[in-house]
């Protein structure tokens, strides 16, 4: 049941470093979700595309996202791998990705290496685009994981799109300096893609945020030059609404699920980018929000449709646990 993996994941949170549970979130916060997966069996995506090795060394930015005193993969850096690493026909570009799901987050000690696999199921054609059902799971000591599932859509080319959500622009206090300082956020300085925090209302919150640099600049293993989504820009518009949850419900909130994600533009555009969060539920537990990406000439980037936060007091302690822990020196966040 959702409320259960939701639940599950919070308790694992409540551990002390070092007892961490084996949970399975199934299927995102503590709402009742107005969209449903597609039914199918997991491990039905049974073609392995690719192998990944995780690991501090491999991707030294993740000591700037430290929860509880392990590093997080970020959902952003996990939507990028299962675009980067699908196959796809050569004549056809990644249009978007949907239904996305966090069954199991990955977390990292300073000297831990975890090899993932991805695996891809056949297209299924759905009007105009190629729909590929695919998977990340992790191995350790012999045992398979499965940890997200999603599905990526493909196209000839990306259509084009308007904005359809309003800039939010009632007063917020905090400088972006005071956000990271104050460990509202976690993030470290690598991390750190907020530059203004536009507005903050109790329907939605609105920013300006930076993009991400080249992948070498990030992954010791980089094989392109260009990214697909722009992590940096991604997990900046998740930072908005965990500023939305501190202004409005007084904790913070995670992701967990998406429903949809389209782009319009290629990933290769420069300059800062305007984020426009709308909430479309909030409860105790949990919160849906729409994301819109806007470029400087007004036009739109990508929508998000259907995220889901999993938001609970607890989360305030691991917030502030945010120093990598498992050296000699416990290598710092740089918050």
């Amino acid at each position: 049941p959702i409320e259960a993996g939701a639940t599950h994941l919070i308790n694992e949170l409540k551990l002390p470093v070092g007892r961490e549970a084996e949970v399975v979130v199934l299927g995102g916060t503590a709402l009742a979700m107005n969209w449903q997966s597609p039914e199918r069996e997991l491990g039905e995506t049974t073609e392995e595309v690719a192998t990944l090795d995780y690991s501090i060394a491999n991707i030294p930015v993740l000591k700037d996202h430290v929860l509880q005193g392990k590093a997080v993969l970020p959902v952003a850096m996990i939507i990028e791998d299962l675009c980067q690493n699908s196959r796809i026909a050569e004549d056809e570009v990644i249009t978007g990705i949907q239904y996305f799901q966090v069954l199991k987050g990955i977390r990292l000690s300073a000297s831990e290496q975890l090899r993932v696999s991805i695996y891809q199921g056949k297209a299924q054609q759905r009007g105009g685009e190629k729909i590929y059902p695919i998977e990340l799971s992790s191995w350790q000591n012999g045992r398979k994981t499965l940890n997200y599932r999603a599905e990526i859509k493909s196209a000839k080319q990306l259509r084009r799109d308007s904005s359809q959500l309003a800039c939010e622009r009632d007063l917020y206090t905090k400088s972006a300096s005071e956000i990271y300082s104050r460990k509202l956020l976690f993030h470290g300085e690598a991390f750190q893609g907020i530059n203004k925090v536009l507005g903050c209302s109790s329907l939605g919150i609105s920013g300006i945020v930076s993009r991400a640099p080249a992948p070498k600049e990030w992954l010791k293993t980089a094989t392109t030059t260009n990214w697909s989504w722009d992590p940096l820009m991604i997990d900046s518009a998740f930072q908005l609404l965990v500023l939305w949850g501190d202004q409005n419900q007084g904790y913070p909130n995670l992701p967990t699920a998406f429903k949809s994600f389209e782009r319009y533009q290629h990933a290769e555009s420069i300059g800062p980018v305007e984020v426009r969060l709308r909430l479309t539920q909030e409860r105790a537990q949990g919160l849906k929000a729409d994301i819109e990406f806007i470029d400087s000439q007004g036009e739109i980037i990508a929508r998000m449709v259907g995220y889901e936060a999993i938001a609970d007091k607890v989360l305030e302690q691991s917030f502030k646990e945010n120093r990598l822990q498992g050296t000699s020196a416990d290598v710092g966040s740089r918050a």
